[in-house]
């Protein structure tokens, strides 16, 4: 749960790497090692009434490296175990299989696994990923690069009818190594043809390639041009933490619409995320969540309590906590398997969206995930947890057409990202 920087490394975390869960994707200074920490247990409570009431309990298990290889859920109090996740690793440490079982009849019964085939170019970066369930072809990702190793193309495929079927297609343009543009394309189910959805194009970077200074989306009019729709502007804050304003493009002139603002703690953690709508020249809350982390001596997490804002009285109330024990402490190199990360962080696609959209998570390591929908006015309209092994594939036929923000909440954080239903 915390990450300690050798002198060697120190500048990288002077410039802003988060303490957890995130290494650089184009990080090249071989010789710099990393000190850090997981939990060997945790504990999940659930906030109900005016107490706490204890869910359950996770005993990880890691390879020398560090990567976890086993989680076991069991019942509190009586320790009995309930279900189980096998991790398979390859050589880069990134995932080959997950299986999962569920504790019957005193021993561990199957009920299903993902499997994850990659190719990696020379460079060590990935240029296909394969996933299967039930060794059965489920979705297809490949990725393109130029020869300076930036991401040109990614595109996305499902397997239906016994074929790969395309889905979606983003593609990339750089000036000296600096993205500057992004084409968005999808393609309808059993369709031939790619359709142009949205173009994204970058102002400049805070991160190289990673967190811009502006972005301006543009979509298609049917005629050959195209039409501004938004701009997003993320002015940095401290330990990595930041305020993204995003503006409607209303008869020629850009006017404010959202903005969303996260804080982050001396360790680089999201102690605060909250969305504002602008009406009437005026900023009006939509909704807040915070995170409240305590630490040890070691600054390892000893547990994370997520609050969220009450939708009737608009206090922030109790909502769900980890607590953290055990703590394992490992030792790497960067430069090998955490410098060969999928290019895409967090993606989101199609959007804009009709009726599903798929949501890829970092490196695509399995992960539980909880969404929850909210309209620009703050009302949540559905919210859907995901197990970890299973596919982020969110319905979202039945809301009416409009602009909506996706809350997206992980174990290791959250993140909130903007979609148009169409």
């Amino acid at each position: 749960m915390k990450r300690k920087y050798t002198l060697l490394n120190l500048w990288n975390a002077i410039l802003g790497f988060t303490a957890i869960n995130f290494f650089a994707a184009n990080e090249t200074q071989a010789q710099s090692t990393i000190t850090y920490s997981e939990p060997g247990n945790s504990s999940y409570y659930e906030y109900q009434g005016n107490s706490w009431v204890h869910q359950y309990d996770i005993a990880y298990t890691y390879n020398s490296k560090g990567s976890l290889t086993q989680r076991i859920h069991t019942a509190p109090g009586t320790n009995q175990n309930l279900t189980k996740s096998v991790y398979t690793l390859d050589s880069l440490e990134n995932p080959t299989s997950i299986l999962n079982y569920n504790w019957q009849n005193n021993s561990w019964s199957p009920v299903g696994g993902t499997t994850y085939l990659r190719t990696y170019n020379t460079a060590g970066k990935v240029t296909e990923l394969i996933e299967q369930r039930g060794n059965v072809n489920y979705r297809k990702d490949t990725f393109v690069y130029d020869l300076s190793g930036n991401l040109t193309q990614w595109t996305n495929q499902f397997w239906r009818n016994n074929s790969w079927q395309n889905n979606g297609r983003e593609t990339y343009s750089y000036v000296n190594g600096i993205r500057t543009e992004s084409i968005h394309e999808g393609c309808p189910p059993n369709g031939m043809a790619w359709v142009l959805l949205s173009k994204q194009i970058y102002a400049g970077w805070h991160k190289l390639n990673e967190q811009f200074t502006s972005m301006i989306r543009q979509t298609p009019d049917g005629n050959g041009n195209w039409i501004n729709q938004t701009k997003t502007t993320v002015n940095p804050g401290p330990n990595g933490g930041y305020e993204e304003i995003i503006e409607k493009f209303n008869n020629g002139t850009w006017t404010n619409a959202d903005r969303f603002n996260r804080v982050h703690d001396s360790q680089k953690n999201l102690t605060e995320i909250s969305a504002e709508t602008y009406r009437n020249n005026t900023w009006r809350l939509v909704w807040l969540d915070k995170q409240i982390f305590t630490y040890n001596s070691q600054f390892d997490i000893l547990e994370r309590m997520v609050q969220s804002q009450d939708s009737t009285s608009g206090g922030l109330q109790n909502n769900y906590k980890f607590t953290y024990s055990n703590f394992q402490y490992f030792t790497r190199l960067l430069g090998t398997s955490e410098n060969q990360k999928m290019p895409l962080a967090l993606n989101i696609f199609p959007n804009p969206a009709t009726n599903k959209i798929q949501i890829q998570l970092a490196e695509n390591k399995p992960q539980a995930l909880t969404v929850s929908v909210k309209d620009v006015t703050g009302k949540t309209w559905q919210t859907t947890t995901f197990r970890a092994s299973e596919a982020k594939q969110l319905n979202i036929e039945a809301l009416p057409k409009g602009i909506y923000l996706l809350q997206l909440q992980t174990e290791t954080g959250s993140t909130v990202k903007r979609i148009v239903k169409q």
